[in-house]
């Protein structure tokens, strides 16, 4: 703020300088909090994408399925709870006590990957520290989670809020420019860091990585509390009892996320996790098991990135052209459906497995219950000559490997104007008492789609069957596309936005809609000659619609 503001000096009479000055508040609490999520996005994101390596390597494909199968159990049963718990204790605490749940757990999680990937121990020893990391990462993705939450779905609101002079489309913007570069950058820094001191170091790392990050991003969260006095004090109707609020279990909060209003939008983006078509452990995985280097890999997520970076760009862009939000959502989940299009193409392809017929005719149930066990207790690889193989062996062999990987990283585009839209969508709507449970409950749902896809994955885990995975995929991501259109109907077809009065602007009180002359109230002229009236009273009023 110091160096903004001796750059500024020269220019203290231009708009920009004057805006700063009057908003320095704003500017300094958004920057913050902007600042601490981007810590918070690079160190879940480096994890995230590493993750995969470590389970496959030491369990492959399967096992990570089981991972991600745990993770999402673990979310889906814990966050409602976790959102009733911070919708009722103070803001600066609860806070707190994710961030150290979050960054804690990572480290431990990267202690027990780094003491299995070094071999350290004997087989069982080396099973029981896996079992370990994964529950321990469990842990860490519902902390992650409400983290995440408390950063776009609370305080964001609350700041914009005090400062009138802020949008939530700009920050939904900012924040998830933020997400992309972290992911943009994550697996560059996570692929070559693998590479070139190996996978065990690289979760040694981690641990230090977190016990650093825990303590910046807990003294940054506690200066911006401080110093955002609106962060202190919730509304007066949070305290209210809620017909809901007698309900200690899920049900309850899931009864309060289906009367949202925004809830077919919600539910649309929860349909989206019914996916192996993303760039999370099941996808890079996969590519692991064709022999595709982590190098590779790497780049494909990090262009997946840039892309989604663009697809928030135009969100924006679209924005400040007065496109309502709603139509912003609808036109980036047909984009999605379009680019995803080519993954279903790329099952047909020459090179790919797919071979459901073969396998179910030469499987007996017997048999496909040994394949799951030998998959997930010796960790078995479909690696097809163990050799790495680059972007140019995809080019010229590997036609259906390319397009699938193609598909899913031109979606990126569409999903991520989707997703901030669809975010704004639940900003708006959800009343501030309900913020984390509703939220919560939207990622419990989004978690239990994602383990239905762990369980499948885990039930087929051969390349002959990955097909199977890749086509229930792009039908569920279709369904959350008729989902969502159906709300923009309902809504009526919303393509601009409606033309909002300044929030600075004074209302007067109506009296009567009747003719005003001379921009003088008639009634307040008759109060004005009955001496009811001071003569020094305001009596001028806005020719405004709201009169």
């Amino acid at each position: 703020v110091g160096c903004l503001e001796v750059c500024l000096a020269p220019f203290r009479r231009t708009r920009a300088a004057r805006f700063f000055r009057k908003h320095k508040d704003y500017i300094e609490a958004a920057g913050t909090l902007d600042a601490v999520y981007f810590v918070s996005c690079m160190g879940d994101r480096l994890w995230a994408f590493s993750i995969g390596f470590f389970i496959a390597d030491l369990g492959g494909l399967t096992w990570v399925a089981i991972g991600q199968l745990f993770d999402s159990l673990v979310k889906a049963v814990a966050l409602p709870q976790v959102g009733k718990v911070l919708d009722r204790v103070e803001r600066h605490l609860g806070m707190q006590i994710i961030l150290l749940c979050n960054n804690i757990f990572i480290a431990c999680s990267a202690i027990s990957f780094y003491f299995s990937l070094g071999k350290y121990f004997d087989e069982g020893i080396t099973h029981v520290l896996l079992l370990a990391a994964l529950l321990l990462n469990g842990l860490s993705r519902v902390a992650s989670e409400a983290q995440r939450a408390a950063f776009m779905k609370d305080w964001i609101i609350v700041i914009v809020d005090e400062s009138k002079v802020g949008k939530l489309s700009t920050h939904n913007t900012v924040c998830t420019a933020i997400d992309q570069l972290a992911a943009f950058f994550s697996p560059i820094l996570a692929g070559y860091a693998m590479m070139g001191i190996g996978k065990a170091n690289t979760a040694l790392c981690f641990m230090a990585w977190n016990v650093v990050s825990w303590a910046l991003e807990s003294m940054i969260v506690r200066r911006l509390f401080i110093r955002t006095p609106a962060l202190h004090v919730r509304g007066e109707k949070e305290h209210e009892a809620t017909p809901d609020d007698s309900c200690a279990n899920s049900t309850g909060s899931l009864m309060v996320y289906i009367r949202q209003k925004c809830f077919r939008p919600a539910f649309a983006l929860a349909l989206l996790f019914m996916t192996v078509l993303g760039f999370d452990n099941i996808a890079i995985a996969y590519g692991n098991d064709q022999g595709l280097s982590p190098e590779t890999l790497g780049n494909f997520r990090s262009a997946g990135a840039l892309i989604g970076f663009i697809g928030v760009w135009c969100y924006k862009l679209l924005d400040v052209r007065k496109v309502h939000v709603v139509a912003i959502g609808a036109i980036g989940l047909v984009l999605q459906n379009v680019f995803l299009s080519l993954t279903t193409v790329s099952v047909f392809l020459p090179g790919n497995d797919f071979d459901l017929g073969g396998y179910l005719e030469n499987k007996t149930i017997a048999g496909w219950v040994d394949d799951a066990y030998g998959a997930i207790v010796s960790g078995k690889k479909e690696t097809t000559d163990g050799q790495e193989k680059s972007f140019e062996w995809m080019w010229h062999n590997s036609t259906s490997l390319l397009f699938f990987f193609l598909g899913i990283t031109f979606a990126r585009f569409g999903l991520w104007m989707a997703d901030p839209a669809i975010q704004e969508i639940m900003q708006e709507t959800i009343p501030e008492k309900e913020r984390y449970r509703v939220n919560l409950t939207q990622n419990s749902i989004q978690e239990f789609f994602s383990v239905l896809k762990d369980i499948l994955v885990i039930m087929f885990p051969l390349a002959a069957t990955f097909g199977c995975l890749v086509l229930m995929s792009t039908t569920f991501v279709f369904a959350g596309m008729l989902l969502y259109l159906s709300y923009f109907v309902t809504e009526g077809f919303p393509c601009k936005r409606e033309k909002v009065r300044p929030e600075e602007e004074e209302m007067v009180p109506k009296l009567e809609f009747n003719v005003i002359e001379d921009g003088v109230h008639p009634e307040l002229i008759e109060l004005l000659e009955k001496g009811d009236v001071e003569k020094e009273a305001p009596l001028q009023t806005n020719r405004t619609d709201a009169l």
